[in-house]
């Protein structure tokens, strides 16, 4: 059995919250805890080995040649979790 990822002192507090994530849900914006502790290198990798299996080698190998070259430099370290948008709109942004 799991522990509650968060206790409360009051009703309100615990309605409140529940409310905020079952809205995150419903904009499919919540992100399980366990699996945002993943790296994107890790996602990354996870990812292409489970893409469509008919995908072209050379199609692969460019997703693999991307993720190598682009996207783990900057975010291969870090935690799915803690990856935000305008972290990506930056990192967008300084490529062009």
């Amino acid at each position: 059995m799991r522990s509650a990822p968060q206790t409360f002192t009051k009703r309100r507090d615990a309605e409140r919250w529940l409310t905020l994530k079952e809205a995150e849900v419903a904009r499919g914006e919540w992100i399980n805890p366990d699996e945002a502790k993943i790296t994107v290198k890790e996602w990354g990798e996870r990812w292409l080995t489970s893409v469509n299996p008919s995908l072209k080698p050379k199609t692969r190998a460019s997703y693999a040649s991307l993720l190598r070259t682009l996207i783990e430099p900057r975010f291969g370290k870090s935690e799915v979790g803690q990856v935000r948008p305008i972290m990506i709109n930056e990192w967008v942004g300084s490529l062009t």
